[in-house]
């Protein structure tokens, strides 16, 4: 039998992939998740600082005839006690929780942001890692009732703190944020009120311009201003989570992608 005599066979017909045999489609993450996990962060640690403010300024400050001479004196600060430091309830142990979330929170931030660059990583370990260390310092100052290992140290810690700062400006003014928004941006600028820079300006200028005071160690609320901060900060990265689900969630911007974080 030649060639020409053997029958033709028709080509099978394609087979269509069962939905069992098809490959899984890995699910997109949730849009402006990490932003999330940052407000909520932010927002637990602005409650317990201004929960620790509280202890002083009105639980502590109830049992002095004269509070301006009483809990405004210095011995008193939980937020970085010294080596005179003299505890008021578990006002520290509260402040220093608060601390560690807000060093997580740093994380979640530059995670959500996507900073990269040895500039933009090493500044925010730095920053994330002094902000551990002084809510640690203070965490077990309140467990011991006695200043912790960091007393006497404040001015180098909080330094070291602001050259992370520094760095992490840097790593975004060079473009090393490549998913960073402004409501990001601001939610950053809003932590440098739990930096030397924002203790400053709470201690000299915000606190005794809203509650008064003549004392002039600590004046009144001076921890309560540093919590606020957080607090916008926290209210600063919802939104920009919102805003980012609104962009995947909109039509032909990349609905199921999972781009946004």
């Amino acid at each position: 039998m030649t060639h020409l005599d053997r029958p033709v066979v028709a080509d099978p017909p394609p087979t269509v992939p069962s939905a069992r045999s098809r490959p899984a489609v890995p699910r997109p993450r949730t849009p402006g998740g990490w932003r999330l996990v940052a407000a909520g962060l932010l927002a637990a640690s602005a409650l317990l600082q201004l929960d620790a403010s509280l202890q002083r300024w009105v639980t502590a400050a109830a049992s002095w005839d004269d509070p301006e001479a009483g809990v405004q004196d210095g011995r008193f600060d939980h937020s970085f006690p010294s080596s005179e430091w003299v505890p008021l309830g578990d006002a520290a142990l509260t402040h220093g929780l608060g601390m560690l979330l807000l060093a997580l929170a740093v994380l979640a931030l530059a995670r959500a942001a996507r900073i990269t660059g040895r500039t933009g990583l090493v500044g925010t370990a730095v920053v994330a890692g002094t902000f551990a260390a002084i809510g640690a310092h203070a965490l077990v100052s309140g467990l011991t009732g006695e200043p912790g290992p960091l007393a006497g140290t404040y001015l180098s810690t909080f330094l070291l703190n602001l050259a992370g700062c520094a760095a992490v400006a840097v790593a975004v003014a060079r473009g090393r944020a490549s998913h960073g928004t402004a409501w990001d941006a601001l939610g950053g600028i809003l932590l440098l009120g739990s930096s030397i820079v924002g203790q400053l300006l709470a201690l000299l200028a915000i606190a005794p311009a809203i509650w008064g005071g003549t004392y002039s160690d600590t004046p009144i609320h001076t921890e309560s201003v540093v919590a606020t901060s957080t607090a916008c900060a926290a209210v600063a990265m919802l939104v920009s989570a919102l805003l980012a689900h609104h962009r995947t969630a909109r039509p032909g911007t990349g609905t199921g992608t999972g781009t946004a974080s």
